[in-house]
C-alpha cells in the first residue's frame, strides 16, 4: 500500500540531500585542502632564489593556473545555473493542478486471478463487497477503484467516437485516455464534477451505458453546449459497440505527466464492465498509513489467498 505525495511523483527526499550536501562540502575542502599543502610544502628557500634569478621560467605554470581558474569559474556558473533551472522547475511542478487531491489518500492494487474469478458477475462482485466494507472502517472519508491511476505509469486508452452531427467526421474519433471506474472513485481521489452527475447504484449492468468525460473533451466536441445527454461509443464510426449516454462531465486529469496535459479522457462504471485489475483509492480523514493494515484486513476476508501490492 502506498501513499499519494504532495504532487505526485515530485517530492524533496531528506537522504538525498543530506547525501548531496555532504559530497559538496567534502569535495570544496579537498579540492581547497590539497592545492593549499602542495603550496606550502613548495615555497623553501631555494625556489624563492630560483625565482628572483629567472621570473620567466615561472610564467608557464602560472599562465596554466589561471586557465584553470577560469575553467573551474565557468563550470561553476554552469552548475549553478542548471542547479537553478531544476529549482525553478521543480517549483513550478508543486504549483501545477493535477486534476486530484492527492493527500490524504491511500491506494493499491488488486489482481483478480483468472481461475478463481472467471466470470464478470464474480468480479463486480468482489469490489462491490470489497469497497462496501472499507467505506464503513473508521476514519475513512471515501473509497473507490480505478482501473489505472492516475501518474501512476499505466496507460490505456483507445479510439472513442462522438455522436455530433456539426463535427466532421474525419474529427470525431479522437484517441482518448480510458478508465474503468466504481461510484466512489472520483469523490475519494477528489476529482470534481462539473456538470451532470457521478455515476451511482442506478449504473447497474443491465441499465443504459453511461459515461463520463472530462471538461477538455467536453469543451473541443459539444463546444457552447452542455455535454450532458449526448452520445459517444468505444471504437471507430464502424464500431459495434453500444452508445454511452454522458451523465457527468469532471476536471481533466494529468494521467501522464505533471509536464503537460493529457488526452480527452473517457469514463464507464466498473458495473457494466468489469475489469479484474484494479487500484484502490482511499481518502482518509487523518494519516492515511493508518487504514493500511485495516485494509488488508478487508480484502483477506474476502479472499484469504489475495495479495495486494503496490
Amino acid at each position: 500500500a502506498t501513499v499519494f505525495p504532495r504532487v505526485a511523483g515530485a517530492q524533496l527526499d531528506a537522504r538525498v540531500l543530506a547525501f548531496t550536501m555532504l559530497i559538496s562540502l567534502a569535495t570544496g575542502v579537498l579540492f581547497g585542502l590539497v592545492p593549499a599543502l602542495q603550496i606550502s610544502r613548495s615555497i623553501t628557500y631555494e625556489s624563492l632564489k630560483e625565482g628572483g634569478r629567472s621570473a620567466s621560467s615561472g610564467l608557464a605554470p602560472l599562465r596554466l593556473r589561471r586557465l584553470l581558474v577560469v575553467a573551474e569559474v565557468a563550470l561553476s556558473l554552469i552548475l549553478l545555473a542548471g542547479a537553478g533551472l531544476l529549482m525553478k522547475s521543480f517549483l513550478r511542478l508543486q504549483e501545477v493542478d493535477a486534476g486530484f487531491r492527492p493527500d490524504g489518500v491511500l491506494t493499491l492494487r488488486i489482481a483478480l486471478p483468472q481461475a478463481r474469478y472467471p466470470q464478470p458477475a464474480q468480479v463486480r462482485t468482489f469490489y462491490r463487497d470489497l469497497l462496501d466494507r472499507i467505506e464503513k472502517l473508521p476514519g475513512v472519508d471515501g473509497a473507490g477503484a480505478v482501473s489505472a491511476l492516475p501518474l501512476g505509469g499505466q496507460s490505456s486508452s483507445g479510439t472513442t467516437t462522438v455522436n455530433n452531427p456539426a463535427i466532421d467526421p474525419q474529427n470525431a474519433s479522437p484517441e482518448a485516455d480510458w478508465r474503468v471506474v466504481t461510484p466512489g472513485y472520483f469523490r475519494g481521489m477528489g476529482i470534481a464534477l462539473i456538470s451532470g452527475r457521478y455515476f451511482d447504484q442506478r449504473d447497474i449492468e443491465t441499465a443504459q451505458p453511461v459515461a463520463i468525460i472530462d471538461e477538455t473533451m467536453a469543451r473541443i466536441y459539444w463546444p457552447n453546449q452542455d455535454a450532458v445527454g449526448k452520445r459517444l461509443k468505444r471504437g471507430g464510426a464502424q464500431s459495434t459497440n453500444p452508445w454511452m449516454t454522458i451523465v457527468g462531465v469532471v476536471r481533466h486529469v494529468r494521467h501522464r505527466t505533471l509536464e503537460a496535459s493529457s488526452r480527452v479522457q473517457l469514463y464507464w462504471p466498473h458495473t457494466q464492465t468489469p475489469v479484474a485489475n484494479m487500484s484502490l483509492v482511499i481518502r482518509s480523514l487523518a494519516d492515511p498509513r493508518a487504514l493500511a493494515n485495516a485494509v488488508q484486513k478487508q480484502v483477506l476476508a474476502i479472499d484469504s489467498d489475495l495479495p495486494i501490492y503496490r
